[in-house]
């Protein structure tokens, strides 16, 4: 139920957004990988698992806005990321890729996430790029998990940012909440 809900964006991501705001072309709150994989692995179906594996993460799937006060809100938009392709670069190629891939997000009304499988001389290389807006340390080891298990037709569960992000929009403003944040 929360998935469908436009809330309130939490007092972690209001303070990396301020953040973001005086460094509008820093990659500090980019959470990357670049990963060379087993030259064994399939690449179309690496790119098909990351796919799936984003589908049980949908906080991946963020996108933030402004509400009618001006608020700035968080909601999931289905669809907005694009599906992880493959690509067949040339070892010049790749050298220039690992310098070039990660970039600043913008951070309103776009994807906050980005993913790319690479082959180059029978190498599987993934890329994972995401904003820390919608993903922290813990969250990313989850990911990459699910990615693995997503690859060998594991079941996946669903995560539960988006609850977590409603109960704090739920007692925000209340004393124990003002409490706790000291």
């Amino acid at each position: 139920e929360a998935r469908k809900m436009r809330l309130p964006i939490t007092l972690g991501q209001t303070l990396m957004i301020d953040d973001l705001f005086e460094n509008v072309h820093s990659t500090m709150y980019n959470l990357s990988g670049f990963f060379r994989l087993d030259a064994q692995l399939d690449a179309e179906r690496l790119a098909k698992a990351v796919d799936r594996a984003v589908i049980a993460h949908p906080g991946l799937c963020s996108v933030f806005d402004f509400d009618e006060e001006g608020q700035i809100i968080q909601f999931i938009q289905p669809g907005i990321l694009a599906p992880t392709k493959v690509e067949d670069v040339s070892q010049q190629e790749l050298e220039t890729l690992t310098t070039t891939l990660q970039k600043p997000f913008r951070i309103f009304r776009t994807p906050l996430f980005r993913s790319s499988v690479f082959r180059c001389e029978g190498v599987v290389y993934l890329f994972v790029d995401m904003l820390h807006t919608v993903s922290d340390g813990s969250s990313l080891s989850v990911l990459y998990r699910d990615i693995a298990r997503a690859y060998w037709g594991e079941e996946l569960f669903q995560d539960y940012f988006y609850s977590y992000v409603r109960k704090e929009a739920e007692i925000r403003g209340t004393d124990a909440f003002e409490k706790a944040k000291g």
